[in-house]
């Protein structure tokens, strides 16, 4: 029987620079019950000197996205709870050290915590925070039991995934999972104290493509299961879908202190993003409608 009881899984994706510093926060020789598995696609920064029983580099396959670099860290996991993050994320000091005292089991299968954004971040890593993830300020009302936590920043029962093998093997895109595991009466919390600092290294052409092939597996997984009509009727209203994620996100960051600031700054570059997002959906619902 395995000792490790956590798995760390970090999704490399154009952030090596931020690795170092993220391992160190770690610590992992105070954490003899904790393993960490870098998934990457090649990335230049890795430094494989650094190996060892508790550290492990995984290479994926060129082209996998940050859910599929999740599902091959959880694949090659040993420990019954599995924490994923990304590289472009610094745990704080006690992150690591918080992971095994949630309370995550077999019914409670997963928690998250809050992402924040450093006040003088400059204006791409403002806009990407308020797209991804100005639902998870530290100051969010948010608590207990929840329907939604982000993957970037939560730590899951593994049995609990493992059971959806027909999901994992399209990625772990986490809304398919937390979906399920609704459907299967079983539960997922926030907590605020677990926390994760947003350090972009993305350029914007890379975050835009990230952003447009998300959306599109999105649409496409979305609509796929649906009626032809359905499908067509998604298709057609997805040129809204820019102005609606554009004033839903605009007002959740102004109820917020650690948004707030952000917006004005963000504001045209949010919008760049906002389109590559609602251009991926709307190609993710034509996939649906016509390469049946």
């Amino acid at each position: 029987m395995s000792d490790v009881k956590v798995t760390v899984i970090i999704a490399l994706e154009r952030a090596g620079a931020n690795l170092a510093e993220i391992l160190n926060v770690l610590d992992l020789k105070r954490h003899p019950e904790a393993e960490v598995i870098v998934v990457h696609t090649g990335e230049a920064e890795i430094n494989h000197d650094t190996e060892g029983p508790q550290l492990a580099y995984l290479l994926a396959p060129r082209g996998a996205r940050i859910p599929h670099l999740w599902r091959e860290g959880i694949r090659a996991a040993r420990g019954a709870l599995v924490a994923t993050t990304t590289a472009h994320c610094i745990p704080s000091g006690k992150w690591l050290s918080q992971l095994t005292e949630l309370g995550v089991d077999e019914n409670r299968v997963g928690v998250g915590g809050s992402i924040e954004n450093p006040d003088h971040a400059p204006a791409l890593s403002w806009a990407i925070y308020l797209q991804r993830y100005g639902h998870y300020t530290p100051d969010h009302a948010q608590q207990n039991e929840t329907r939604d936590i982000a993957a970037d920043n939560a730590v899951y029962w593994r049995a609990a995934i493992a059971a959806h093998e027909d999901l994992l093997a399209e990625g772990f895109w986490e809304p398919s999972f937390h979906a399920r595991f609704f459907a299967n009466k079983q539960t997922l919390a926030y907590e605020p104290a677990l926390t994760v600092i947003h350090e972009n290294r993305y350029s914007l052409h890379e975050y835009l493509g990230q952003r447009f092939a998300h959306g599109s597996e999105f649409g496409y997984s979305r609509a796929r299961s649906k009626a032809r009509l359905t499908q067509l009727a998604l298709l057609l209203g997805s040129p809204l879908l820019t102005l609606v994620f554009f004033v839903k996100i605009l007002s959740r960051a102004r109820q917020h202190d650690a948004t707030r600031k952000g917006i004005v700054k963000a504001l045209p570059l949010l919008t760049i993003c906002l389109v590559a997002w609602g251009l991926g959906e709307a190609r993710g619902y034509w996939r649906a409608s016509f390469n049946r």
